[in-house]
């Protein structure tokens, strides 16, 4: 995480102010409707140039039946892992696609 700027919003807050990758200013809740966030918690990871390079949402936390994983879960842990060092790695740039990205990566991401 040293590699990348995090910054926390509260997708329901009308009071702090950000400046988005973009270079707008928004509250926390006029941000998440732009970026049309439908579930929370939610990552979304942008380029340099203030892009969209991935988001992750929700529905990696829950299985094909809806269920919630468990937090220390090693396959969900090595997921998220993985999806920051696509971002870190700037994988999207040479394969903007994650699944196809960590394919040729292998199932395993240094």
């Amino acid at each position: 995480l040293q590699r990348l700027d995090v910054v926390f919003i509260n997708g329901t807050d009308m009071q702090s102010r950000i400046t988005t990758p973009g270079g707008k200013e928004l509250n926390g809740k006029a941000w998440a409707d732009q970026l049309g966030l439908i579930h929370t918690p939610a990552m979304v990871f942008f380029t340099k140039e203030g892009k969209e390079a991935l988001r992750v949402d929700t529905d990696i936390l829950l299985d094909k039946n809806g269920n919630e994983i468990e937090a220390n879960d090693e396959k969900i842990l090595s997921n998220i892992y993985a999806r920051l060092q696509f971002v870190v790695d700037e994988g999207y740039i040479a394969m903007p696609q994650f699944q196809r990205w960590r394919a040729q990566k292998g199932k395993t991401v240094q």
